[in-house]
């Protein structure tokens, strides 16, 4: 049996300070015209066309999809609008992930909701708004119960 010499590790900190683009690519997700923009302030010798090869050889392909109109988000609370978006697609190997670069506009649905379903009771029964919406809170949102309620009195 042999004894292996064993050998001291010593680690250094960093001594030269983070440059300010390489938090910005571990933290934020670019667009590819923003990435272009990334890559230029950094040293070396990778360009924008270099980038898009060297996504391509591992299977990611980046688009743009143009004349995007309006985007809308709904969940059960609120509804997110995006008026004037930029919409960038990224395919790696089949799954699409899309990102939306705009200012929301947020809306509350729980009112719309609200509003629509009085408006449908006054329609179907003819009665006040008052009375479709004291009818609408006696039966917990039920709105064909709230109906039935209404012409029955």
């Amino acid at each position: 049996m042999s004894i292996l010499p064993t050998a001291s590790i010593k680690i250094f900190p960093r001594k030269k300070p983070k440059k300010p683009y390489q938090s910005l690519l571990k933290h934020a997700p670019l667009l590819p015209n923003q990435q272009q923009k990334v890559i230029s302030m950094m040293p070396g010798k990778m360009n924008p066309r270099q980038l898009q090869q060297m996504m391509k050889r591992f299977g990611i392909n980046v688009k743009n999809i143009e004349n995007v109109e309006k985007i809308i988000i709904q969940t059960d609370t609120k509804e997110y609008i995006f008026d004037d978006a930029e919409v960038t697609v990224m395919d790696a190997q089949g799954q699409k992930t899309y990102q939306i670069a705009g200012n929301p506009t947020i809306r509350n649905r729980e009112e719309d909701k609200t509003n629509e379903d009085i408006q449908l009771i006054i329609d179907q029964t003819g009665k006040s708004a008052e009375e479709a919406q004291q009818a609408l809170k006696e039966t917990n949102g039920d709105i064909a119960e709230a109906i039935l309620k209404l012409t029955n009195i």
